[in-house]
């Protein structure tokens, strides 16, 4: 049943992600602060959330033609 929801507004999984444990200690003044360590995570999930983007983006333009 989920998969169906999933696939029909187009979701698809990102299977990194970036734990955060006691995360009250990185909020500072309303702002968090992240490690150098959780920065590089951040970078890396944004490089496959980009990958992934120019895959659909060839596969949609192979549709298209």
């Amino acid at each position: 049943m989920i998969k169906q929801i999933v696939t029909t507004v187009k979701a698809m999984p990102i299977f990194e992600s970036i734990y955060i444990l006691f995360v009250t200690k990185y909020i500072t003044s309303g702002k968090f602060t992240p490690t150098t360590e959780r920065e590089q995570t951040f970078l890396m999930i944004m490089d496959e959330v980009y990958k992934s983007g120019i895959s659909f983006r060839e596969l949609r333009n192979k549709w298209r033609n």
